[in-house]
């Protein structure tokens, strides 16, 4: 009775390893892609957070000069440059160089503001690694442009000699 024990766990013996190893390729690919999937949910709801909040912004402010003053107010209400603790304040300085902030407007007819925030190149330069399988590619894909936008609609003019 001994013996045959003996001979069925040598021929056993190496069956853990090989299981284990087939299973955790797979397993470590889930979990890779839902932290990486994450991150760029976190990356993207943050953008969107940041866009909204310089719109208010701009409720806020009283009269710009011109049009590039504005985009510099908001860009530093955007990035956390102002010393405010924004949106993307949680950043590290490698990424904050990678996004970029755009204002549209305001248009004299209706008073529309946009505000958009941007990471172009996400998916060349994505700020963790891509896990490449053969056979598979790359895990997770990712979008070739994080971006998100806000409007708002002022009633007043914003920019001076707008009035």
């Amino acid at each position: 009775m001994n013996t045959k024990n003996l001979l069925a766990r040598r021929r056993q013996s190496g069956a853990a390893a090989i299981e284990f190893a087939l299973v955790f390729v797979p397993f470590f690919a889930v979990l890779y892609a839902t932290i990486t999937y994450g991150f760029t949910f976190l990356l993207l709801n943050s953008f969107k957070s940041a866009a909204e909040e310089a719109a208010r912004f701009t409720a806020r402010i009283e009269e710009v000069a011109d049009a590039p003053a504005l985009k510099a107010h908001l860009q530093a209400v955007v990035l956390s440059e102002d010393g405010t603790s924004g949106e993307l304040s949680w950043l590290p300085s490698l990424l904050k160089d990678k996004v970029k902030v755009t204002v549209e407007g305001p248009d004299p007819a209706d008073g529309k503001l946009t505000v958009g925030v941007s990471y172009p190149g996400y998916a060349q330069s994505p700020p963790l690694p891509l896990l490449r399988l053969p056979g598979v590619g790359a895990v997770p894909p990712l979008p070739e442009d994080l971006s998100a936008s806000a409007v708002i609609y002022l009633s007043r003019p914003l920019l001076a000699g707008a009035r």
